[in-house]
């Protein structure tokens, strides 16, 4: 299997965690309602404690830990972005 992340599987990944966090967060009261879209900011929440709790345990997640990782910072990239251009 190859080290090096696909666009295809960062895509995939992204797409998934950014469903994921914003599924998880949308019944809940928004801590940072800035803006006119306050989701984007509840998921930028969301993907940053994604990721360290990603970073910081020991389970290798069947060898896609590293890639998983990689895609949640992409995703939190675009979605800081998106929030700079609100």
């Amino acid at each position: 299997m190859s080290e090096r992340l696909t666009r295809r599987a960062a895509l995939g990944a992204i797409g998934t965690t950014g469903l994921a966090a914003l599924a998880a967060t949308a019944f809940l009261p928004s801590k940072a309602a800035a803006g006119e879209h306050p989701h984007l900011h509840r998921v930028l929440e969301e993907l940053r404690a994604a990721k360290d709790e990603l970073e910081n345990t020991e389970h290798r997640f069947g060898g896609h830990k590293r890639e998983a990782i990689e895609a949640i910072r992409v995703a939190i990239d675009q979605v800081k972005i998106c929030i700079d251009n609100e």
